[in-house]
């Protein structure tokens, strides 16, 4: 991932700081996702189409984000979520 779209997406989550018992979001297709214009053409300017925010916890609490990404849009099947 380019220094850009790091910069760019730095401090992106889909969940609050505090949030417990995060679930996985997977993005089909970003450009379908309601995200900002902005994030959607940061997006696709690095390659992505379709993502996924794994979420990592600790005891139920939040720490950090796994990231999946494909370069076309991907329906997640049940064996990946």
């Amino acid at each position: 991932l380019s220094e850009d779209y790091r910069r760019a997406v730095n401090g992106h989550t889909p969940w609050t700081c505090n949030e417990h018992d995060a679930e996985p979001i997977f993005v089909e297709d970003i450009r379908l996702s309601g995200e900002s214009r902005q994030l959607i053409d940061t997006v696709l300017g690095e390659g992505i189409q379709a993502l996924a925010f794994i979420p990592l916890a600790s005891s139920r609490e939040l720490i950090g984000k796994f990231m999946v990404y494909y370069p076309a849009p991907h329906r997640f099947g049940d064996r990946e979520r």
